[in-house]
């Protein structure tokens, strides 16, 4: 009442005389007391609304995610996944070194130093090449050097590449889904007071939220091909601890040594004349 019904109200039921506790009857008073209410369950269902099209939102990047997640949890065609992955970081690389048609703008000493950072590779292009190169065609070449070095991976460690791949895949996956959960939620607290700007809440929770889910996947190849191509295989010692056999408990009774008994300090005195003396 006193959001929806103002000062309006209680200007009426002052002026006619209305206590605390009264049965409200006058039919202005009971007019403006409904329209009140319409106004409250009207805001109600604005908020439902909005909170089912935000939940909208979310649960198509949820279905995409777990989408992703069920692939590589099946595991079929994993090495299809990862350079798949790399055909997005190679787009990255290219926008990051390589953004404009003409090669002399284009950062080949940084886009090896990368290369050489992630696959242990770098370009072998000549100058002339590189100048009658197209974008296209230095793509390829990066594809290349992931590839091989790809390639190389699965000859030395064969089968348990195939199970490292797969953790890294979901352990990173699982990390940034939970983190852009995190980041939605922060988004939907304050995305509302967008409205006082005469900005339409829903429509600018689906432009932040669609923001967020591209920087989110992103974030993911970039660190996905990081791991994939850098992690090395350490052989370690097997450390064997010497374990010292339990010592066992003497459970033997000690015969009780006689008075007229020869000392067992070996004095040839008897017992009693001896250590025995003061007992």
């Amino acid at each position: 009442m006193r959001l929806f019904g103002g000062e309006r109200i209680k200007f009426m039921m002052e002026r006619f005389g209305m206590k605390d506790g009264d049965e409200i009857s006058h039919p202005l008073v009971t007019k403006a007391i409904a329209n009140a209410q319409r106004k409250v369950e009207a805001m109600h269902f604005d908020i439902r609304k909005q909170l089912l099209e935000f939940d909208s939102v979310l649960d198509k990047q949820r279905k995409t995610v777990y989408s992703l997640r069920q692939r590589i949890l099946e595991g079929k065609e994993l090495k299809k996944e990862i350079l798949g992955i790399v055909e997005n970081v190679i787009d990255i690389l290219l926008e990051k070194y390589a953004s404009g048609k003409d090669p002399q703008g284009w950062d080949i000493v940084s886009l090896n130093t990368y290369l050489e950072r992630i696959v242990e590779r770098r370009l072998e292009i000549k100058e002339d090449d590189l100048l009658r190169m197209k974008r296209e065609d230095l793509g390829k070449e990066i594809a290349q050097c992931f590839l091989s070095s790809y390639e190389e991976r699965e000859r030395e460690m064969k089968e348990e590449f195939y199970h490292i791949q797969k953790f890294i895949l979901l352990t990173v996956l699982d990390n940034k889904w939970r983190n852009h959960l995190y980041e939605l939620d922060h988004l939907k607290e304050g995305i509302t007071l967008r409205a006082y700007g005469q900005k339409d809440p829903v429509v600018e929770y689906k432009r932040e939220s669609f923001r967020l889910f591209e920087e989110m996947l992103l974030s993911y190849y970039e660190e996905v091909v990081e791991y994939i191509f850098r992690f090395k295989v350490v052989e370690g010692r097997r450390e064997v601890r010497r374990i010292e056999p339990r010592r066992e408990v003497s459970t033997r009774v000690k015969k009780k040594i006689g008075r007229n008994d020869p000392c067992p300090c070996g004095s040839g005195k008897k017992y009693k004349k001896c250590c025995g003396r003061n007992l």
